[in-house]
């Protein structure tokens, strides 16, 4: 595996509290073992709903989780600009808030990138 290489996992999100928890599930049980080289941010685009409450446990229980909440409805594109500029890796794997990974997306992501940096 890559021991350098480190992921964002970039969750734009707006009233996602159907969604959001088995977005989040999927992910942190794929990450088993992994969590070193990843970091979640969700950037929370003014949500009117639950979202907040539901992500709160989380954030408080993995570190690697980072919430950020605009102001106002940036639209979009603007959310999406935003959380390219939070992530702190090499790295931008976008996820839905309403997408769920399927068992072994994780190491198949750090398989590929393993082959590519190595053909590199």
């Amino acid at each position: 595996m890559l021991n350098n290489v480190k992921i964002s996992i970039c969750i734009p999100i707006y009233n996602g509290e159907y969604t959001i928890e088995g977005t989040l599930k999927s992910i942190l049980s794929d990450l088993s073992g992994n969590e070193d080289k990843f970091e979640i941010i969700i950037s929370d685009n003014c949500s009117t709903d639950n979202t907040f409450n539901i992500l709160s446990n989380y954030i408080k229980k993995y570190e690697f989780i980072k919430y950020f909440k605009n102001e106002s409805n940036l639209g979009f594109d603007r959310n999406i600009d935003k959380i390219i500029n939070l992530a702190s890796t090499d790295y931008v794997w976008f996820v839905g808030d309403d997408d769920e990974l399927e068992k072994g997306a994780v190491k198949k992501v750090l398989d590929i990138l393993k082959n590519y940096k190595t053909r590199r």
